[in-house]
């Protein structure tokens, strides 16, 4: 694993205020379509408050560059996560928060199999000025049980493995604004209520 803040089943501690800059974050893994649970390049649990992510690299990681989740049945998730001008490829998905006032932001999503950007369980993120390009999964934008994504002017560019470009399940939902879609007879942004693969 690579860096964690707040621990599983600690409901006890709040870590808050923290900012990771100019790092490059490897873990060393040489397929990206491999899914390994839970060896994340920075994860965050819990009561995870007001952390930005600027400026690093993130790739060749098992599972995701960045997870943020709080236990089951624990109200405070994690909350105020940005993510900015950072680099995301090679890797098996980017971003899956379980966190809310999640903004990425100026980011480059390179190769990744599934999810630059996953919101699960009542999480919302804002996705603005993007580019996302070559992802292998069945979706790259994925808004799953109750979760909100707006994503608004992105690069989507898919790659000859692309499927969806969006993705909704559960309640979710996924607003579609002033993106822009290359080669767009060739996927959909918004495939709603599917279930999972």
């Amino acid at each position: 694993t690579g860096i964690s803040l707040g621990r599983p089943g600690d409901q006890d501690t709040v870590v808050r205020d923290v900012a990771f800059l100019n790092l490059t974050f490897d873990g060393n893994w040489p397929n990206p379509d491999d899914d390994g649970e839970g060896s994340d390049g920075l994860h965050l649990q819990n009561q995870v408050f007001n952390v930005w992510v600027h400026q690093c690299t993130f790739h060749n990681w098992i599972d995701g560059g960045i997870d943020a989740r709080n236990d089951d049945d624990y109200d405070p998730m994690p909350n105020h996560i940005s993510i900015t001008n950072s680099h995301f490829y090679d890797i098996h998905q980017g971003l899956l928060p379980e966190a809310q006032q999640v903004t990425f932001a100026r980011n480059h999503c390179d190769n990744l199999n599934v999810r630059c950007v996953k919101a699960v369980d009542g999480g919302n993120a804002h996705l603005v000025n993007n580019v996302i390009r070559n992802w292998r999964g069945i979706e790259i934008v994925y808004a799953k049980n109750d979760s909100m994504i707006l994503a608004d002017h992105n690069i989507f560019d898919p790659g000859p493995d692309s499927r969806h470009a969006g993705r909704t399940s559960g309640g979710g939902e996924l607003q579609d604004v002033h993106n822009v879609h290359y080669r767009g007879g060739r996927y959909r942004m918004n495939d709603r209520n599917q279930a999972d693969p």
